[in-house]
């Protein structure tokens, strides 16, 4: 009985160790990473480290931040997570055809709107000239999504397989469902929940992070020499703001909040950009704020001045707050349902404060983050550390790659060669953008 007990334990131990091992495994697996190889992730430009601002110890003791070598991971899963409707892992052998391709872009050009299409030729980004409706708001996107592909180029190499369809609008498009499934990704700079629309940064906000760089800006304004008080300017936008209405939208609330208490909150209205107010609407404005009005210029270093800073929508997402993540400021942030790629990386009283809507507790929850000025420190240190770990330093450019790599295994393994016949062919155009989209197309 004896004996067959120590047989018995030494085949339990034997097991146990298999299990050991195993279990190491996974976890060298895990830290590693999936995908592409860590030394194709490291970026040419600056270190990942925090801003000189941060003091190291501080940190360690108040902010639970990831390490900076897990950021490809993290990189990783934030772009299979947003292609999880499409992939081939969830669904057996499903994945993204040149046709579900091609119905997304018939789709888009059946409406008013504008979208551009683009493919791979001998290692370079193509945009197939198609024509783009007259109406269409932003066709300098399109520039912007080109120079994001090249630059992509430069620095990693673009898959040969890539056929991508980028959106030129501020709003989402393609709603949740079992019919748009069948449609592929729609690439935006930002979306909103219930929408197929994927998230990817663009030169067109991301690239000024690299042409204005504010360690040193940041590192000289000690947190203790700022200005106590939350600051923001902005023009009226949200919505056509005319005489009847202009007072309901959040911007005009968030204003008359600081029209009460402008000891600590300081927000003022520039004017009116082009298209968003009726003629006599700024008159107005200039009425019921008559302090709370400016035409002066802002600038990031004017941000840095302060300790606090607002984030709010306007048309669409706010397209400045991944430009205040790195001010060193706390980021009061009003709720918005738009969703950039980096969201899911920040969370509400770690990395920012959530204000309602109509900012009716931004008063209350200013005046608490004066009288916990610890905290707040806090805070500051840990929005960096998200910034230049996820963001900063070119990683923004790493997660587009890794991004559009990842789409890329879903696409066929050989690009489609009747897609380029298809389009090479004549057609009349019918825009001045058009024959632009044409001239990119057949320079190489």
């Amino acid at each position: 009985m004896a004996e067959m007990h120590s047989n018995d334990w030494h085949s339990c131990s034997k097991l146990l160790s298999v299990m050991v091992c195993v279990l190491l495994v996974h976890l060298i697996i895990q830290t590693n990473g999936p995908g592409r190889p860590q030394a194709h992730l490291v970026t040419k430009g600056q270190p990942h480290k925090p801003p000189p601002i941060c003091d190291v110890s501080y940190i360690s003791g108040t902010v639970n931040a990831l390490n900076s070598t897990s950021t490809p991971l993290e990189l990783y899963h934030t772009a299979k997570r947003w292609l999880r409707p499409w992939s081939r892992h969830r669904h057996g052998s499903f994945g993204i055809t040149t046709e579900q391709v091609e119905r997304l872009f018939e789709t888009i050009n059946k409406t008013d709107v504008g979208a551009v299409r683009f493919v791979v030729r001998n290692g370079r980004p193509k945009a197939l000239p198609v024509r783009f409706p007259r109406s269409i708001h932003y066709q300098s996107r399109v520039s912007f999504w080109q120079s994001l592909l090249e630059r992509l180029a430069w620095r990693f190499g673009l898959p040969e397989n890539l056929d991508a369809v980028f959106w030129t609008e501020d709003q989402p498009q393609i709603a949740a469902g079992i019919n748009t499934v069948s449609l592929a990704p729609l690439f935006v700079s930002a979306t909103l929940p219930g929408f197929f629309d994927v998230p990817i940064p663009t030169t067109e906000y991301y690239s000024k992070l690299a042409k204005m760089d504010l360690h040193e800006v940041v590192a000289k304004k000690r947190w203790e020499e700022r200005q106590a008080r939350a600051i923001w300017r902005g023009s009226p936008t949200g919505g056509w703001f005319a005489s009847y209405n202009w007072f309901t939208y959040p911007r005009s609330k968030l204003v008359n909040v600081s029209l009460h208490n402008p000891e600590i909150i300081d927000a003022k209205f520039l004017p009116c950009a082009w298209g968003q107010c009726a003629d006599d609407v700024w008159p107005l404005i200039q009425e019921a704020f008559p302090e709370h009005t400016d035409d002066t210029h802002f600038t990031m270093e004017d941000y840095v001045q302060y300790k606090f800073v607002i984030s709010i929508d306007g048309n669409a997402w706010s397209s400045r707050f991944v430009d205040l993540l790195r001010t060193g400021c706390v980021i009061f942030k009003v709720a918005s349902p738009y969703l950039e790629y980096f969201d899911s990386f920040l969370i509400p009283y770690r990395h920012y404060i959530p204000v309602a809507t109509d900012s009716s507790d931004l008063l209350d929850k200013v005046r608490w983050a004066i009288d916990h000025d610890e905290e707040m420190k806090a805070i500051s240190i840990a929005v960096q550390e998200v910034f230049y770990r996820s963001i900063g330093n070119g990683v923004w450019e790493e997660y587009a790659s890794l991004m559009l790599e990842e789409y890329s295994k879903l696409l066929p393994p050989e690009p489609s060669n009747y897609i380029l016949e298809k389009y090479s062919e004549r057609f009349r155009y019918d825009t001045e953008f058009s024959e632009h989209l044409r001239r990119l197309w057949e320079h190489e």
